[in-house]
């Protein structure tokens, strides 16, 4: 009792018997639906991350395609050109354009810039 009449003399505002009933099941409730809404943010975002996956891949994958078809082009172009007889400028850049483009080459360069990046 004496600690009651201490607490209600402290804090003259909130007296010590209003602070036992509700405020416990209120602070549990509170406590449970922060930890509900949590999980549902977190499920949220991973299922977000799983779409950005899954698009990244069907991008590369059609990245890939097109650069392939683009290749073909320029290859059928080159040997239309010759069949013609029409002079190639002399850059040399249209025999590396229409070189196959190794897939595993650049996967390799990419990690190895993230690696750099990652250790600067």
């Amino acid at each position: 009792m004496r600690v009651r009449a201490r607490l209600d003399h402290a804090l003259p505002l909130f007296p010590a018997s209003r602070l036992e009933y509700p405020f416990p099941l209120l602070a549990t409730i509170l406590a449970v639906e922060a930890v509900l809404l949590t999980s549902c943010v977190l499920i949220r975002q991973s299922l977000i991350d799983r779409t950005l996956e899954r698009r990244d891949h069907l991008e590369l994958q059609i990245n890939l395609l097109a650069e392939r078809e683009a290749t073909q082009s320029l290859r059928m172009l080159q040997r239309f050109a010759k069949k013609l007889d029409v002079e190639d400028i002399e850059d040399g850049s249209p025999d590396e354009l229409a070189s196959e483009t190794s897939v595993d080459q650049i996967a390799q360069d990419l990690r190895d810039r993230q690696d750099e990046e990652a250790k600067q």
